[in-house]
């Protein structure tokens, strides 16, 4: 597909709207829907595009984005995809492995790509930051409570938003299992330590590959005073830290300790990068249409099935 084919819908008018419509070619932008007149009438204005219905949409668009709350993505997903179109849901994709497990084989089977878009990992992981085969990793991402916060769509119940697992866990797991998709699910733990929501607000889980014997232990939390993203990979010699990643604007700082081991004083080279995380993952999903990649979702439906081992 061409880009200047590009005719693409958005379900959901929120931030991640307004930041990947901007990677799209002018006249592209064609379609929207919210439920909310006003940030409809604002992304139109901006974009050119028209409110229209769903089932309009699915009509005139051949690229549809799903950027809506958690519960409401994989029915909006799946008659995006049964129609024939090429779609991006918004990380985590669904609420369950299996819900993703049934858009990738729709997807398959009518030749579409279905991307979720887990902004952070997928970037590092283009770029090759992200190498393979850890020995261990060590995470940790919080974000920061702010007053309201609990009556928030994404710290209502599993079906509705999920809290802290759902939104901020999911990222680094994500990220885990790029560095090893081997990893299985071992232990972890939840709590409302701060917010009297339905939602959990902080969330730990160990995962542990059984052949290597590598570990990653991940920590998420909504209930620190300040925003912290953390995500450290041990190997054999060196060690990887990005920090102070910020997931609206895309900056990081990439910090390399080489020649390292038990013992041995490393050496430290340290970088601040912009990654552009939402503008960069739209022409990840973009190139992937123009390349014709088949889906493949085994990272994104393991990552769920961990996410969902914490509920049982």
């Amino acid at each position: 597909m061409d880009l200047s084919e590009l005719k693409c819908g958005f379900v959901g008018c929120g931030l991640a709207t307004f930041e990947r419509a901007k990677a799209l070619p002018t006249n592209t932008v064609v379609a929207c829907l919210d439920g909310y007149d006003r940030v409809e009438k604002q992304f139109c204005s901006l974009y050119g595009a028209k409110s229209v219905p769903f089932e309009e949409m699915l009509e005139i668009c051949n690229v549809i984005f799903v950027c809506t709350p958690h519960e409401f993505l994989y029915d909006y997903a799946k008659k995006s995809l049964e129609k024939g179109i090429h779609t991006l849901i918004e990380k985590p994709g669904a609420i369950t492995g299996e819900e993703l497990k049934e858009l990738q084989e729709i997807s398959i089977e009518n030749k579409k790509v279905c991307h979720i878009g887990y902004t952070i990992g997928n970037i590092l992981k283009s770029n090759g930051e992200i190498p393979e085969n850890p020995k261990s990793i060590l995470a940790n991402y919080c974000h920061g409570a702010r007053p309201g916060y609990d009556k928030e769509w994404r710290m209502k119940s599993a079906q509705r938003g999920g809290g802290v697992r759902y939104d901020l866990l999911t990222h680094i797991t994500h990220m885990a299992l790029l560095c090893d998709s081997n990893f299985e699910f071992i232990n972890g733990v939840t709590s409302n330590s701060y917010w009297d929501s339905e939602g959990d607000d902080t969330a730990a889980i160990m995962l542990k590959n059984p052949k290597t014997k590598s570990i990653a232990n991940l920590f998420a939390s909504c209930a620190d005073w300040k925003k912290n993203f953390n995500f450290s990979i041990n190997y054999s010699d060196y060690k990887i830290i990005f920090r102070d990643v910020n997931a609206r604007n895309g900056e990081y700082s990439l910090v390399k300790y080489l020649n390292t081991g038990p013992g041995i004083m490393p050496t430290e080279v340290s970088e601040n990068k912009n990654g552009n995380f939402w503008v960069a993952d739209t022409l990840l999903f973009i190139e992937k249409i123009k390349r014709n990649i088949p889906t493949d979702l085994f990272v994104e439906i393991k990552t769920l099935e961990i996410i969902e081992s914490l509920n049982n």
